[in-house]
């Protein structure tokens, strides 16, 4: 690798460098005059490393002058340029505030550019080129001094320390940048074809005013936005500030501002202030915020979260006393918020509370304690007539058993809203228990009971015919008094009395329709047909007679075969009905059915024989079946008996995960598992029963 491949590798990274950092600054940074000086000092800078990078791979004095002249544009006018940077940072724009003055600026850079492509070339004589480099010398060394004396000037005249650092600091560089420039030019030229010369220059320029600009760019260096008086101020006022125009477009913001938002502050200038505020402006675009009066606004963070905030908003004059702008000092009030959304926390606590202290959970009517001492005080000043109600639901356990806790919430929360439409307007009702109400009713009469009776009957059937399962019943006592001499003490036991009598009258009725709404239920989800219960009843009989069953165990055997699968009333449809093999979560949730059948059984009088059958149907000879996993003779002959026949009927019907096989075939997996899953013995008499049938 010779010098020259040397000097392309510099200048190629020097031209990509400048020409990130100008993009840079430019697309982010636009909007201020003194960043797209710096953008055009950084292309120019560019340019003329591409010129440079063009000559040293030619080599020939032809491209010399050809690149010469294209980097012109670069390496003549970037220290006017920079001077104008200096003029604008030490606070001298007047210099520079009228385009004359600007155009006198660069004025010399325009000659000497003119100069270098119209007039100089191949060919050209020494004088001339000495002559042109004299002046560019001269324009150099002029600008140089120009930006050291400046820089000098302000940082000596200046009152703050920090300024005078920053214009020491700066002089300091600006004159190491010239010497170190003119001693590479002097020292360090590479000759091309006995005329051209070229050097390194380019890359320190370059890392100059890259440090320059970053020191600008990240420190604050010379940065006059934040060392006006205005800004000080704003600066040393806490809160969250914010001045705007009179079209709410951000001129200034303090770093509470920032702080709070998380938008940085050139993100947050010339936006509009309604863009970080909601609230502030109505849809016509006026202010909404009174003048001088505090509102509560809410700010939205830079993350999107909302900032709750008390605002003060002011205009501004100018120095003519014309409103110029508004001023907008805010507060962060999250605490104070947090503290107020706690105190409303607390009062809804507070009234859920009271309110759950006199009302029932589930029913939303009023509980026990309520109703109690609502009765207490009515006692104290009684209005006659005065009527008492004491209601239940019948068989609410056996709605729990069979259908599961949700049906009995459902068959509570029914009748709770019977018992609320017959008291309405007329008194107060309570949930007292479980499946218990108590009613006051005021201003009541013989006829007005009858109603409610009436009513009360009207409403249950509408209930049931548009649920299915097992039946709403309620049985209700009422107890009415003219007189004061009967406390509403004496009315609540009659009305108990009246309660208690009617139960033991309708009790069995009432339980004997909710069997038969089971059944019908068991029917309507397709788990057990009549059909299915008259086959299995036959089959199970027939087998019972030939292995010498008494008359009752064979009347026992007949109630389970019909009853066996009572439980499954209690599963959902999404395991019973599932076409596909079950999970293990499902299996185990479907093994809770004879569990289940064997407490509905046990609570009605013409099951409890089979109760426990029910429970055990589905054991296994091997010991491997469920709930109790009993094995062998221990299980009860009824239960083998149906575990094969209910085995050979399911396997020759459809059912939902599977078609039906044939009698053959069924049979053939009876004897398979003889000895397994059935009694083998039961096995030989069952296959010898079906071939004599067949």
């Amino acid at each position: 690798m010779d010098i020259f491949d040397l000097l392309s590798i510099m200048s190629l990274i020097t031209a990509v460098l400048s020409g990130f950092v100008g993009w840079r600054v430019y697309v982010s940074e636009r909007m201020q005059l003194i960043h797209r000086l710096f953008f055009i000092l950084f292309q120019s800078i560019a340019l003329w490393s591409i010129g440079l990078l063009y000559i040293y791979q030619m080599k020939d004095i032809e491209s010399y002058w050809l690149a010469d002249k294209v980097s012109a544009f670069g390496w003549i006018p970037f220290v006017a340029v920079f001077l104008h940077i200096n003029l604008l940072l030490t606070e001298n724009e007047a210099v520079v505030n009228k385009k004359w003055k600007v155009a006198l600026l660069y004025l010399p850079a325009a000659v000497l550019i003119g100069w270098e492509v119209f007039f100089l070339g191949v060919g050209v004589g020494r004088q001339e080129v000495d002559a042109f480099y004299v002046a560019f010398n001269l324009f150099y060394v002029f600008y140089g001094l120009l930006v050291s004396i400046i820089l000098a000037r302000w940082g000596w005249q200046n009152k703050a320390k920090r300024k005078r650092i920053q214009a020491a600091l700066a002089f300091l560089i600006n004159v190491c940048a010239v010497g170190t420039a003119y001693y590479l030019e002097a020292y360090y030229p590479v000759i091309i074809e006995g005329e051209g010369r070229a050097d390194p220059l380019h890359l320190f320029v370059f890392l100059y005013f890259f440090g320059f600009w970053y020191a600008y760019h990240r420190y604050k260096l010379f940065n006059v936005a934040a060392m006006i008086s205005s800004n000080m101020l704003l600066e040393h006022v806490t809160g969250i500030i914010a001045v705007t125009d009179l079209n709410f477009k951000i001129l200034q913001v303090n770093s509470g501002f920032v702080a709070a938002t998380g938008y940085a502050e050139e993100e947050a200038i010339d936006n509009a202030l309604p863009q970080f505020v909601s609230g502030l402006l109505s849809e016509e675009g006026q202010l909404l915020v009174v003048l001088e009066a505090v509102a509560e606004l809410q700010m939205q963070t830079k993350q999107g979260d909302p900032l709750p905030i008390e605002v003060r908003v002011s205009t501004v004059a100018d120095q003519v006393g014309e409103p110029a702008g508004f001023i907008f000092v805010g507060r962060d009030i999250r605490l104070q918020a947090q503290l107020r959304q706690e105190i409303q926390k607390r009062k809804r606590k507070e009234e859920e509370l009271q309110y759950n202290r006199f009302h029932d959970v589930l029913t939303g009517l009023y509980n026990r304690t309520f109703f109690e001492a609502e009765m207490q005080r009515m006692q104290r000043s009684p209005i006659y007539p005065v009527a008492t109600l004491s209601a239940d639901i019948d068989g609410l356990k056996f709605v729990n058993d069979t259908m599961g806790l949700k049906a009995g919430d459902q068959a509570i929360l029914a009748a709770a809203k019977i018992m609320s439409n017959i008291s309405a307007g007329k008194g107060i009702v309570a949930r007292t228990g479980g499946d218990e109400f108590a009613a006051i009713l005021l201003q009541t009469d013989d006829d007005c009971i009858k109603s409610i009776e009436e009513q009360v009957r009207v409403e249950l059937e509408a209930y049931n015919r548009l649920h299915s399962g097992v039946p709403l019943s309620l049985s209700i006592g009422i107890a009415l008094s003219r007189k004061p001499e009967e406390t509403l003490d004496d009315l609540f036991k009659i009305a108990d009395k009246k309660l208690y009598r009617l139960k033991l009258t309708q009790g069995q009725s009432a339980k004997s329709k909710m069997v038969q709404a089971v059944m019908h239920t068991l029917g309507a989800r397709h788990i057990e047909t009549e059909d299915h219960a008259e086959r299995l009843k036959e089959l199970a009989v027939k087998l019972g007679e030939r292995v010498g069953m008494t008359q009752y165990e064979i009347a026992m055997l007949s109630l389970l075969a019909q009853f066996h699968d009572l439980g499954k009333v209690g599963i959902p449809d999404r395991i019973l009905l599932k076409p596909g093999s079950l999970t293990e979560e499902e299996w185990q949730e479907m093994k809770m059915h004879p569990e289940i059948g064997h407490k509905i059984a046990q609570s009605i009088p013409e099951l409890v024989g089979v109760a426990n059958l029910i429970l055990q149907h589905h054991e296994r000879w091997d010991g491997q079946g469920y709930p109790q996993g009993i094995a062998g003779s221990s299980i009860p002959l009824s239960c083998r008996i149906i575990s094969i026949v209910d085995t050979f009927d399911a396997i020759t019907n459809d059912r939902p995960y599977r078609q039906a096989l044939s009698d053959a075939e069924a049979i053939a997996e009876i004897i398979r598992c003889a000895g397994s899953q059935f009694d083998p013995d039961m096995v030989d008499s069952f296959v010898e029963m079906m071939q004599e049938l067949s």
